[in-house]
C-alpha cells in the first residue's frame, strides 16, 4: 500500500467470532489485526484469504530466521577478527582480543553448521 497504513478501524466480534479469527491468524502465522486486514482486503478484492501456514513451514521459517541471525553474528565477529588480523599484519603484534575473536568465529561457524544441518533435515521429506 502506498503511504503505509495511516487509518485504523474498530471491529467488534462475539466471543465465538473472535476465537475463529484468532485461530485463523495463528494458523496463518499472523497477528490478529494483520490477519483481519488481509482477510477483509482479500474478500473485497475477491481473492483467497491469508493461507494457513503448516507446522513444517513454520519450522522452516524459524530455521531460516535463526540462520539469518547467526549470519549477522558471524559477519560482525568476522569483521572484528579481520581488523585484528590487519593490525597484526601491519604491526607484527598480536592484539589481546585476537585469540578470543578467533575462538568466537569458530563457535559461530559451528552454530551455523548445526543450523544448516537442521534446516536440511527439516527441508527433507520427513515431517519434523
Amino acid at each position: 500500500m502506498d503511504g503505509g497504513r495511516g487509518h485504523s478501524v474498530r471491529v467488534r466480534f462475539s466471543d465465538a467470532e473472535l476465537s475463529v479469527a484468532s485461530t485463523g491468524a495463528g494458523r496463518a502465522d499472523m497477528r490478529l489485526a494483520g490477519y483481519i486486514a488481509a482477510a477483509a482486503l482479500a474478500a473485497a478484492q475477491a481473492q483467497p484469504a491469508p493461507r494457513v501456514v503448516g507446522a513444517r513451514e513454520r519450522l522452516l521459517r524459524e530455521s531460516l530466521a535463526e540462520i539469518a541471525a547467526t549470519r549477522v553474528r558471524l559477519v560482525r565477529v568476522g569483521t572484528l577478527l579481520n581488523q585484528a588480523v590487519a593490525a597484526l599484519n601491519s604491526t607484527g603484534a598480536v592484539t589481546p582480543g585476537l585469540p578470543y575473536l578467533a575462538g568466537r568465529v569458530e563457535v559461530v561457524v559451528r552454530e551455523m553448521d548445526r543450523l544448516t544441518a537442521q534446516l536440511l533435515t527439516r527441508g527433507g521429506t520427513a515431517e519434523p
